[in-house]
Protein backbone atom coordinates (compact mmCIF):
# COMPACT_ATOMS: atom_id res chain seq x y z
CA UNK A 1 0.00 0.00 0.00
CA UNK A 2 1.30 3.45 -0.94
CA UNK A 3 1.75 5.44 2.27
CA UNK A 4 2.19 8.76 0.44
CA UNK A 5 -0.65 11.19 1.12
CA UNK A 6 0.52 14.42 -0.54
CA UNK A 7 3.13 14.63 -3.28
CA UNK A 8 4.43 17.99 -4.49
CA UNK A 9 6.24 17.64 -7.80
CA UNK A 10 8.57 20.40 -9.01
CA UNK A 11 6.15 23.28 -8.48
CA UNK A 12 6.73 26.94 -9.12
CA UNK A 13 4.42 29.42 -7.41
CA UNK A 14 4.45 33.21 -7.24
CA UNK A 15 1.85 35.77 -6.27
CA UNK A 16 1.13 38.38 -8.99
CA UNK A 17 3.94 40.90 -9.46
CA UNK A 18 6.14 39.08 -6.91
CA UNK A 19 9.16 36.79 -7.28
CA UNK A 20 8.51 33.06 -6.85
CA UNK A 21 7.99 31.79 -3.33
CA UNK A 22 8.62 28.27 -4.62
CA UNK A 23 10.60 27.26 -7.67
CA UNK A 24 11.20 23.65 -8.76
CA UNK A 25 9.96 22.69 -5.29
CA UNK A 26 9.18 19.09 -4.30
CA UNK A 27 7.95 17.61 -1.03
CA UNK A 28 6.35 14.34 0.07
CA UNK A 29 4.02 13.86 3.04
CA UNK A 30 3.22 10.35 4.21
CA UNK A 31 -0.05 9.42 5.89
CA UNK A 32 1.57 8.85 9.28
CA UNK A 33 4.01 11.77 9.21
CA UNK A 34 3.97 14.12 12.19
CA UNK A 35 5.66 17.23 10.85
CA UNK A 36 6.57 20.56 12.41
CA UNK A 37 7.10 23.24 9.77
CA UNK A 38 8.62 26.54 10.77
CA UNK A 39 10.26 29.52 9.11
CA UNK A 40 10.34 33.30 9.05
CA UNK A 41 7.24 35.37 8.34
CA UNK A 42 6.69 35.50 4.60
CA UNK A 43 8.64 32.31 3.91
CA UNK A 44 5.55 30.64 2.43
CA UNK A 45 4.33 28.33 5.19
CA UNK A 46 0.65 29.32 4.96
CA UNK A 47 0.91 29.44 1.18
CA UNK A 48 2.20 25.88 1.17
CA UNK A 49 -0.85 24.67 3.12
CA UNK A 50 -3.17 26.54 0.76
CA UNK A 51 -1.45 24.88 -2.21
CA UNK A 52 -1.90 21.46 -0.60
CA UNK A 53 -5.61 22.18 -0.20
CA UNK A 54 -5.98 23.28 -3.82
CA UNK A 55 -6.90 26.83 -2.76
CA UNK A 56 -3.96 28.13 -4.79
CA UNK A 57 -2.63 26.75 -8.07
CA UNK A 58 1.07 26.52 -8.93
CA UNK A 59 2.17 28.04 -12.21
CA UNK A 60 4.22 24.92 -12.94
CA UNK A 61 4.35 21.38 -11.56
CA UNK A 62 1.59 19.56 -9.76
CA UNK A 63 0.38 18.47 -6.34
CA UNK A 64 -1.46 15.23 -5.70
CA UNK A 65 -3.52 13.84 -2.83
CA UNK A 66 -3.59 10.05 -2.99
CA UNK A 67 -2.21 10.24 -6.55
CA UNK A 68 -4.98 12.56 -7.77
CA UNK A 69 -4.26 16.19 -8.66
CA UNK A 70 -5.63 18.49 -5.97
CA UNK A 71 -7.05 20.67 -8.75
CA UNK A 72 -9.25 17.76 -9.86
CA UNK A 73 -10.51 16.63 -6.47
CA UNK A 74 -14.14 16.78 -5.46
CA UNK A 75 -14.92 17.86 -1.86
CA UNK A 76 -15.59 14.30 -0.71
CA UNK A 77 -12.01 13.33 -1.65
CA UNK A 78 -10.79 15.72 1.02
CA UNK A 79 -12.48 13.68 3.77
CA UNK A 80 -9.04 12.38 4.69
CA UNK A 81 -7.74 15.86 5.55
CA UNK A 82 -8.68 18.50 8.13
CA UNK A 83 -7.37 22.00 7.37
CA UNK A 84 -7.24 24.75 9.99
CA UNK A 85 -6.30 28.27 8.89
CA UNK A 86 -4.17 30.80 10.74
CA UNK A 87 -7.28 32.99 11.15
CA UNK A 88 -9.46 30.90 13.47
CA UNK A 89 -12.66 32.74 12.56
CA UNK A 90 -12.36 31.44 8.99
CA UNK A 91 -12.80 27.89 10.35
CA UNK A 92 -16.02 28.73 12.18
CA UNK A 93 -19.11 28.82 9.99
CA UNK A 94 -22.01 29.74 12.25
CA UNK A 95 -22.92 32.74 14.36
CA UNK A 96 -22.45 30.87 17.65
CA UNK A 97 -20.48 27.69 18.52
CA UNK A 98 -23.69 25.62 18.66
CA UNK A 99 -24.23 26.31 14.93
CA UNK A 100 -20.88 24.74 14.08
CA UNK A 101 -21.65 21.57 16.02
CA UNK A 102 -25.03 21.38 14.22
CA UNK A 103 -23.31 21.67 10.83
CA UNK A 104 -20.81 18.95 11.73
CA UNK A 105 -23.72 16.82 12.97
CA UNK A 106 -25.48 17.18 9.62
CA UNK A 107 -22.29 16.20 7.77
CA UNK A 108 -21.17 13.37 10.09
CA UNK A 109 -24.13 12.30 12.26
CA UNK A 110 -22.51 9.05 13.38
CA UNK A 111 -19.53 10.92 14.82
CA UNK A 112 -21.06 14.20 16.00
CA UNK A 113 -23.63 12.71 18.35
CA UNK A 114 -25.18 14.33 21.41
CA UNK A 115 -22.73 12.32 23.49
CA UNK A 116 -19.84 14.05 21.72
CA UNK A 117 -20.67 17.19 23.66
CA UNK A 118 -19.80 15.56 26.96
CA UNK A 119 -16.06 16.09 26.53
CA UNK A 120 -16.36 19.85 25.91
CA UNK A 121 -14.65 21.92 28.60
CA UNK A 122 -17.03 23.56 31.05
CA UNK A 123 -15.61 27.01 30.27
CA UNK A 124 -16.30 26.52 26.56
CA UNK A 125 -19.70 24.88 26.94
CA UNK A 126 -20.73 27.87 29.04
CA UNK A 127 -20.21 29.99 25.91
CA UNK A 128 -21.82 27.54 23.52
CA UNK A 129 -24.52 30.06 22.57
CA UNK A 130 -22.37 33.19 22.78
CA UNK A 131 -21.99 35.01 19.43
CA UNK A 132 -18.52 34.60 17.99
CA UNK A 133 -18.31 38.40 17.72
CA UNK A 134 -18.23 38.54 21.54
CA UNK A 135 -15.51 35.93 22.01
CA UNK A 136 -11.79 36.61 22.33
CA UNK A 137 -9.24 35.49 19.76
CA UNK A 138 -8.09 32.71 22.09
CA UNK A 139 -11.67 31.48 22.56
CA UNK A 140 -12.23 31.47 18.81
CA UNK A 141 -9.08 29.39 18.40
CA UNK A 142 -10.19 26.96 21.13
CA UNK A 143 -13.57 26.48 19.44
CA UNK A 144 -11.94 26.02 16.03
CA UNK A 145 -9.89 23.11 17.45
CA UNK A 146 -12.62 21.70 19.64
CA UNK A 147 -13.56 18.77 17.44
CA UNK A 148 -10.08 17.42 16.72
CA UNK A 149 -10.62 14.36 18.97
CA UNK A 150 -13.63 13.37 16.83
CA UNK A 151 -11.61 13.66 13.62
CA UNK A 152 -8.68 11.41 14.49
CA UNK A 153 -8.91 9.55 11.18
CA UNK A 154 -8.04 12.66 9.18
CA UNK A 155 -4.59 14.06 8.47
CA UNK A 156 -4.43 17.45 10.19
CA UNK A 157 -3.01 20.50 8.38
CA UNK A 158 -2.90 23.12 11.15
CA UNK A 159 -1.62 26.66 10.70
CA UNK A 160 -0.46 28.21 14.01
CA UNK A 161 -3.01 26.18 16.02
CA UNK A 162 -1.86 27.38 19.46
CA UNK A 163 -1.80 31.11 18.63
CA UNK A 164 -3.87 32.96 21.23
CA UNK A 165 -4.61 29.91 23.38
CA UNK A 166 -4.18 30.13 27.13
CA UNK A 167 -1.95 27.66 28.96
CA UNK A 168 -4.80 25.23 29.70
CA UNK A 169 -5.96 24.99 26.11
CA UNK A 170 -2.39 24.71 24.85
CA UNK A 171 -1.96 21.74 27.18
CA UNK A 172 -5.21 20.25 25.83
CA UNK A 173 -3.94 20.64 22.27
CA UNK A 174 -0.62 18.95 23.07
CA UNK A 175 -2.52 16.02 24.62
CA UNK A 176 -4.64 15.70 21.48
CA UNK A 177 -1.47 15.45 19.41
CA UNK A 178 0.07 12.90 21.77
CA UNK A 179 -3.11 10.80 21.62
CA UNK A 180 -3.44 10.93 17.85
CA UNK A 181 -2.90 7.38 16.64
CA UNK A 182 -4.72 7.52 13.30
CA UNK A 183 -2.97 9.42 10.50
CA UNK A 184 -0.52 12.18 11.24
CA UNK A 185 -0.36 15.95 11.01
CA UNK A 186 1.57 18.89 9.64
CA UNK A 187 1.68 21.81 12.05
CA UNK A 188 2.99 25.28 11.21
CA UNK A 189 4.20 26.85 14.44
CA UNK A 190 7.00 28.50 16.41
CA UNK A 191 5.39 27.80 19.79
CA UNK A 192 7.89 26.16 22.20
CA UNK A 193 5.01 24.30 23.86
CA UNK A 194 5.08 21.99 20.82
CA UNK A 195 8.09 19.96 21.84
CA UNK A 196 10.24 17.75 19.65
CA UNK A 197 8.68 14.51 20.87
CA UNK A 198 5.42 15.39 19.07
CA UNK A 199 7.10 15.09 15.65
CA UNK A 200 9.01 12.61 13.56
CA UNK A 201 10.05 15.36 11.12
CA UNK A 202 11.02 18.96 11.91
CA UNK A 203 11.48 21.09 8.82
CA UNK A 204 12.67 24.64 8.21
CA UNK A 205 11.24 26.48 5.20
CA UNK A 206 13.64 29.18 4.06
CA UNK A 207 14.01 30.93 0.69
CA UNK A 208 11.78 28.40 -1.02
CA UNK A 209 13.79 25.43 0.20
CA UNK A 210 13.24 22.85 2.94
CA UNK A 211 15.88 21.83 5.44
CA UNK A 212 15.07 18.79 7.56
CA UNK A 213 16.27 19.37 11.13
CA UNK A 214 14.97 16.04 12.42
Amino acid sequence: MNSTLFQINNITFAYPKNPPLFQDFSFEIKQDDKILLYGANGSGKSTLLALLMGLLTPQQGNITLNDISVQELTPDRYNEVLYSRQNARMDLFGLVPRNDWELWHLALPDIFTEQSLFFVDSDLIAKYDTPYARLSGGELRAFSLLWLPLLQDRFWLLDEPTAGLDAKHKKDFVERCLNKNERGYLIVSHDPVLTENLFNRIILLEKGRLTQIK
